[in-house]
This record gives C-alpha cells, structure tokens and sequence, in this order.
C-alpha cells in the first residue's frame, strides 16, 4: 500500500476522535495547546487532550485508548517534553501506531529544533542525562527511537521569528515568515501562534475534507446519490446560495447533509439547521435565530442580543461559512435568519436551502431558476436497488427468487426512496407470503408512515389549494387541465391554485394533463375519507345511489358519471346543491328524476321556472332516447344523428 492508500484508509476509518494531542502542560498548557485544542473543536474536529494537571509515573490504559481511537496524533515538542516519562511513553505508543499503518503523525515543534529532538542535544539530552539512573538501557533507546523517527516527519517548527511546515527529511524547506513585536510568552496567544494554529486546523480540515467517515456512513444504503452530490457542487461551485426543491420523501434533506458533512472542513463556521418549519412552529423565530446565531458564533447555550449583532457580524463576515436552512416554508422564516445576509456573509460563504416549495426558492434566490436543483425520483434500477439493500441485505439468492415481487413492490413506490427504504425495512427477513399479503394491503390502504411525510405539503395549503388538490387526487388525474379547469374553476383562481400545487410538487403538468405521484394520490383519497364529502369508488357511489337518503343527496354538488354503463337510474336529486351533471357515455340510463342545480335562481324565477324545467327534461328524454336508438343500431353513429 503506497502512502497515499495508507492515508485513505486511516481517514476513512472509523475513529471516536480526528486527533490526539501529545504536549508537556508546564510548557504550553496555557498558552499555544490550549488555543490549538479550542480551534480544533470549534471546526467541528473531535480532540482528545488529557487535561489532568497531576500525572503518575506509568501512562493510563484510558490514554492508550484514546490515542488508538484517533486518526492524527500532533505531538507538540517543547523544552521540556523530554523531561516527562509519561510524554515519551505517549510517543512511543503513537510511533507503534503509526508503523502500524493505523495513524497520522504531525509534529510541531515549538521552540525547539527539530535536531536538537532528532539527535537528542540542549535540553533533550539533559533530560536523558537524568533519566539514565532511573531507567533500563531498553526502555531509553525505545524513547531515543521514537523521539529520531518522529522528528522526521513533515511537521511544523515556529520560532521567535517565524513558524514553517517542513519535510524535515528533505531539503525543501516553506517558511512563512511573520514578524513580532512580543516574545512567545505567557498565556495570550501571540500573532505568531495565532498563525500557526490557523496552519495547523487549515491542514487537518483539509486532509479530513473528502474523507470524513461521516460522510461514508451517511452514504451508506444510499442509491443514486452521487450524480446528486455532483450536480449540486457544480451550483455551488458558481454562486452562493442554491436550492434543493422537490416532494417529500425525496431526500432532499440527506442530499444537503452529506454535501454538509463532506465539505464542512473547508469552512472556518458551518451551521446545519434541520426542519426550520417546524422549529418555528414549536419554538417561534427567535427561538431558531439564537440556535441558529450560536452555532455561527460557537456560542451554542448561550443567550445572543439579536438587536445588538453588529459586531457578531462583523466577525462572520471575515470568516468562511456554510449554512444549510432544511426545510424552508415560506420566506420569512428565511429572512428571520439571512434578511441582510449579503451585508455578513462574503463572498467565500456557501448556503444551501431545501424546500417543498419552488416559489419560496425562486423568491430567496433570485432570477436564476438554474441555481434551484430539482431531485428527481429513482430509475426503476436504482429503485430496485435501493429497496434490496433494505429488504434483502446482501443475500443474492433471495434477490434472484423474489425479483417478479420485489418488482411490484418498487412500482408501488414509483422510485420514491422513503416508500422503498420503508417497504424493505418492513419486509426485511420476513417470509413470500409476507410480502404478497403487505402488497395487497397496500393497494387498499398505503402506509401512513410515509403519508404522514407527503401529508406536510398538503397541510401549508389553503382551503381551496386543498379542495382542488383533492379533486385532482380523486378525479382528475390525467385529465387535461383545460377539462378540469372547466368544471372547477367557479370562482376564477383555478390557474393561480394550479400553480401553487406544481411548485409545492404536489403535481405535475405533463402534455397538458394533471398528473401526481400514486403515492400523493393515495394520501389524498386518505384525507378526501376522512372528509367523507367526495365519492369516486364505485361501491361508495352505489350506496348512495341506492339508498337514496336525503343527506347523502344534498351534499352533493359535482356529479359526473360519465361512461358509466350500467347506470339505469338515478336517485331524486331536487333537494341535491348541483354545479354539475355529466352523464354522457351513461347508454343504460332509462329514466331522469327530478334535479336542482346550484344558483338556479339566477336564471329561474318565478315566471319561467316551468318552461325552463320542461325545456331541461325534455332535453333529458332525448338524450335517453338518443342512447336506446345507439344501442338498438350500433352501426350507428353521432354525425349521422346531428339533425
């Protein structure tokens, strides 16, 4: 394995902590190890320092686990390292680790020279002169050992004058020259160490940027995501703000947390605030802006003036920052946090925002709709995939035996990836007839813990975005919008509605025909039940049919039974609050009971009530007629009867 793969692998493994950090307290306990540990933790980057004060002679088990658990080890070399048995035997672990191949060894070496630590001069060797007397030759030359190889290794050295990363071993040598006006001193950090603390977190955060093993095991069970990643870095790559758009279930939220989790390391402060919705909703604005300003200012916990945040700013605006608002519903819960973002936020920042709601998008990002990712449903293959992974695991023989089922099953979810990590969760290690009996369930009655998540959309609507969503569920789908529009738009805003159910991605428009998920169409016919005030299965319509009850009857206002072959009659519909009656197609119709339309008083009164009524059945009859004759000659047809 050349020393790339070995980097790879040890940043890709699994480790409770990014770093370790070898020092001796009396040195720099106060001063440079502390900054450097604050600086580590506040770029998200997990250190371990044992902070105990007092020591024993023989180096803790609890110690030796921490350093296994660790992908770095920054061992900080000072003037009196050397002089501690326990900082040599921390060295002489790590140095075995990092022979291993398990861990990354960084040394700094702060105020000393890195000769002095590689052949043990000045203050190294007096600290060996008095070690001699109480320590065997063995354990000596292990400490000499570890003290020449790591000291070796590319690391950094800062001086009075200036601190460098070097390939000790080589004679290219980088120096980044700062001058200073105070000696390194005391516990104030100097500019000098200022510097290299920056250096030091810069190039962690750099080797951790595309290997954090968060975002391998975000990955994990995840299909078809990488074109996803791709596409929405190049939009970041090209402006500062993006948007993530599409239905629920999609993944919108676990897109925009792995690209959070692998790219996060670059910035100086990131903040990933998830369901904003409904935090405003439980909590209030203000809530959400203290939570949101003290992950920026890592002030997490404590209170923030958020009338008073001028200054705040202006320390965000020198710094490089990541945002991610999940879960946008509507712009004010965006301006409640970036209203006057462009003023703090420069121009190295990145913000992503995920909605449900294209126009919220459109609004906070401007004319540029391209900068707005639309995620797509799965492919029949990577929906197959993605609901084996779930349902089967890794057992290949089960996937070849189960494939005309499983099938079914990803057909059910139309590539949407919470049904299908749903449906393979719920049939994981259950037996065939499971999985049949779960599919004919589904077919009457689909799963609420999905419906639940596509229902959220629906909540955000107004009553009449909700009554025509519901019609479309229940009737329309597929219709042509021109036909629909016809029969719903009685009050003029059927194109306004439309709109606002495309960009909620509760529908879509294809070829001019309305159409939705099956998955929204079921949480729709779910709601329209429990409204009980839309009828659309047959059996439901047959009862009220038959039974011909008053109260069923005059609730009923649109009524198209089109087509519908072996309708031979009808209930009284004179107490019935009619807009609408579509009965052609009905070629079994025998008779026509009384009907009352809706407003009939506008073109009826008192004086013309009869002649109208007589004129509409009169119509009735020949309409009936016309159908007995058509089925009495099937030869023919519309245009020879059009006189």
């Amino acid at each position: 394995m050349d020393d790339d793969d070995n980097q790879l692998s040890i940043l890709t493994s699994r480790k409770k902590y990014a770093v370790f950090i070898s020092f001796r307290g009396e040195d720099t306990r106060s001063s440079f190890t502390s900054h450097l540990y604050k600086a580590l933790i506040s770029n998200g980057i997990e250190t371990y320092i044992d902070d105990r004060l007092e020591r024993g002679d023989q180096i803790s088990k609890a110690l030796l686990h921490a350093i296994d658990d660790s992908r770095f080890s920054l061992v900080i070399f000072s003037k009196n390292y050397a002089s501690s048995s326990w900082c040599l035997d921390e060295l002489v672990h790590i140095i075995k680790r990092m022979e291993k191949k398990k861990q990354i060894v960084l040394p700094v070496f702060y105020h000393v020279d890195p000769s002095d630590v590689r052949s043990q001069k000045g203050s190294y060797a007096d600290a060996f002169v008095k070690r001699k007397k109480s320590y065997s030759d063995s354990i000596i030359q292990q400490w000499r050992r570890a003290l020449t190889t790591a000291s070796n290794l590319s690391g950094w050295h800062v001086s009075n004058t200036r601190f460098s990363f070097s390939n000790f071993t080589s004679t290219t040598v980088i120096h980044c020259n700062i001058s200073i006006n105070t000696p390194l001193l005391g516990a104030n950090i100097s500019r000098n160490d200022a510097e290299l603390v920056d250096e030091i977190v810069n190039y962690i955060r750099g080797k951790l940027r595309y290997t954090s093993s968060s975002t391998s095991n975000l990955k994990q069970g995840l299909v078809g995501i990488d074109k996803s990643i791709q596409d929405l870095c190049r939009l970041l790559s090209n402006a500062p703000i993006v948007g993530i758009c599409g239905m629920g279930g999609l993944g919108k939220t676990t897109l925009a947390e792995v690209v959070f989790e692998q790219f996060r390391h670059q910035f100086d402060g990131h903040c990933f605030l998830r369901n904003v919705k409904e935090v405003v909703k439980k909590h209030g604005s203000t809530y959400l802006a203290q939570e949101f300003f003290g992950r920026l200012l890592s002030n997490k916990g404590k209170y923030i003036d958020l009338e008073d945040l001028d200054i705040e700013k202006e320390r965000l605006y020198h710094k490089k920052l990541l945002i991610v608002l999940d879960d946008i519903e509507n712009i004010s819960e965006h301006d409640s946090l970036l209203r006057d973002s462009r003023v703090w936020l420069n121009s190295e920042s990145k913000v992503i925002i995920t909605s449900r709601n294209l126009q919220v998008l459109r609004n906070i990002i401007g004319d540029d709709e391209k900068l707005i990712y639309n995620l797509k449903l799965l492919d029949e293959d990577e929906a197959l995939e993605l609901f084996y992974l779930h349902a089967l695991k890794k057992n290949k023989i089960a996937r070849e035996s189960c494939t005309e089922i499983s099938r079914e099953l990803v057909n059910y979810a139309q590539g949407l990836p919470l049904a299908l990590i749903v449906l393979g969760r719920h049939l994981y290690s259950k037996r065939e007839e499971v999985w049949q009996s779960l599919l004919m369930k589904l077919k009457v009655e689909p799963d609420e813990s999905f419906l639940q998540v596509l229902k959220m959309s629906f909540d955000g609507l107004d009553v009449k975005e909700k009554n025509i969503f519901l019609d479309i569920a229940c009737f329309f789908r597929g219709e042509k919008k021109y036909y629909v529009k016809e029969i719903l738009d009685d009050c003029g805003c059927f194109d306004i509605v439309i709109e606002v159910l495309v960009d909620k991605c509760l529908i879509t428009i294809c070829e001019g025909r309305l159409q939705m998920h099956d998955l929204l169409k079921e949480m729709g016919w779910s709601i329209a039940r429990g409204l009980n005030n839309r009828l659309w299965i047959a059996k439901d319509i047959c009862h009220v049919l038959r039974s011909n009850s008053d109260q069923d009857v005059k609730t009923l206002k649109y009524v198209i039974l089109s087509h519908s072959k072996k309708l031979t009659c009808l209930p009284d519909l004179s107490q019935a609050n009619l807009q609408l009656l579509r009965l052609h197609g009905c070629t079994s119709l025998l008779e026509l009971p009384p009907i009352r339309f809706h407003n009939a008083h506008d073109i009826i009164n008192a004086e013309n009530e009869s002649e109208v009524m007589y004129k509409y059945h009169n119509l009735m009859l020949q309409l009936i007629n016309y159908m007995k004759l058509m089925m009495m000659n099937p030869l023919l047809n519309a245009q020879n009867l059009e006189n």
